[in-house]
């Protein structure tokens, strides 16, 4: 089986399947070579499976776009528009673009620009609600995190969270902000989670379960 080993400062091993179906292994720096190769060997089985289920869905969804939890039809128009534009009539997706592989980063844009205002007007609503002041609000492309909370209580979302249905984002924003208080995850950062959102449990265990789904075409 073919992998990425990646050592870093830790106590474990892990296995992770990217979003391209790349089979990646995080080791601690004195790992042996032995017991990585016996990980993968135990979780064979759970590996092929997953990354099947990650490719299989790159390959059915290359004609559609996800956003906030839905899928769309996708067409992509080559040539004919001066500026690279997006048209979403709620039913489909139109990108407008000199080539086709221009799509991408079109939609990328679009992404951003869209999940920027969703987050920044629920943020002021949630904030309010739980009695904090965040900064600076910011969407970014991000590989390993859904969002972050600098100690300057500045905001970070992952832009694939366009992708996700709105109670998951709101479960994202409720963990951030409540890292404003908490700047941990101890027992009274989730307490403070439990009390704004009673049901964060299912909504993360949606996210754990669902998070490889959410792919940028």
């Amino acid at each position: 089986m073919e992998y990425k080993l990646i050592r870093k400062k830790r106590k474990t091993l892990a296995i992770k399947i990217s979003l391209e179906g790349e089979v990646i292994v995080y080791a601690p720096h004195r790992a042996s070579l032995r017991s990585v190769e016996s990980l993968l060997a135990e979780k064979e089985e759970w590996v092929r499976r997953t990354r099947s289920r990650i490719l299989e869905g790159l390959n059915q969804e290359r004609d559609k776009v996800t956003f906030l939890g839905r899928k769309y039809n996708m067409s992509v128009i080559e040539g004919g528009a001066k500026k690279a534009a997006i048209e979403f009539d709620g039913s489909e997706f139109r990108i407008y673009c000199r080539e086709a592989g221009d799509a991408k980063g079109v939609l990328y844009g679009w992404y951003k620009e869209k999940l920027l205002k969703i987050v920044t007007a629920r943020i002021g609503e949630l904030s309010s609600s739980l009695g904090v002041k965040p900064g600076k609000i910011g969407v970014r492309a991000q590989k390993t995190i859904w969002g972050s909370c600098s100690y300057e209580n500045n905001i970070s979302i992952n832009m694939k969270l366009a992708l996700a249905p709105p109670e998951i984002i709101d479960y994202i924003l409720v963990h951030e902000l409540c890292h404003i208080k908490h700047k941990n995850h101890s027992s009274d950062f989730w307490l403070a989670v439990e009390s704004a959102m009673p049901d964060y449990k299912e909504r993360r265990r949606w996210l754990k379960e669902n998070g490889y789904s959410l792919l940028l075409f």
